[in-house]
């Protein structure tokens, strides 16, 4: 298998995306397309090579079968979609040496999803994380314009950016701790 190819959990290979925050994109795209008007990314360095990412929404959630089938590679409940993008993620992370958990619920009172997926940095095929900040902005100036909340932690420091959602602004309501 070539490095620009990975091999997914029914055995078929596609295309890598080439940095992690593509990836991120396309799993946080399907929390607007669920009707999600707010998204949490939130990206955590352990110091040791370590990188957990966890994608939150208030969409509409997926029920008892859609969660059981959504990391399988061309499952979509979808129309135009190739059904690749949590499958992809999952495959980035068990390249190297991480796991991805979905939870989901989908009710009248609470619902939405949390995707987290754990990657470990240190390994030779890993993608590099790339330009999270395009993937942020890219949510944040969606048709729908979400509340974006990212924070991303690291031993010593904290990130948090925050979008002011329907107004479309972004930025005004931006704290960083450093």
């Amino acid at each position: 298998m070539a490095l620009d190819r990975i091999l997914l959990s029914d055995g078929s290979e596609t295309g890598r995306m080439k940095e992690l925050s593509l990836n991120i994109l396309d799993v946080a795209r399907n929390s607007v397309n669920a009707g999600a008007d707010r998204i949490g990314l939130y990206l955590t360095e352990n110091g040791k090579g370590k990188l957990t990412v966890r994608i939150v929404d208030n969409g509409c959630g997926m029920d008892g079968e859609t969660l059981k089938n959504c990391v399988r590679p061309g499952f979509t409940t979808r129309v135009g979609s190739s059904g690749l993008g949590l499958a992809l993620m999952a495959a980035e992370s068990a390249l190297c040496g991480g796991k991805m958990k979905v939870l989901s619920r989908k009710g009248k009172v609470f619902h939405g999803t949390a995707v987290e997926v754990c990657f470990d940095m240190t390994f030779p095929n890993v993608l590099p994380l790339g330009k999270i900040e395009q993937t942020v902005r890219t949510l944040a100036l969606a048709e729908t314009h979400p509340r974006i909340r990212f924070v991303y932690r690291t031993p010593e420091e904290t990130f948090t950016f925050r979008s002011e959602g329907s107004s479309g602004h972004i930025g005004k309501k931006t704290e960083t701790k450093i």
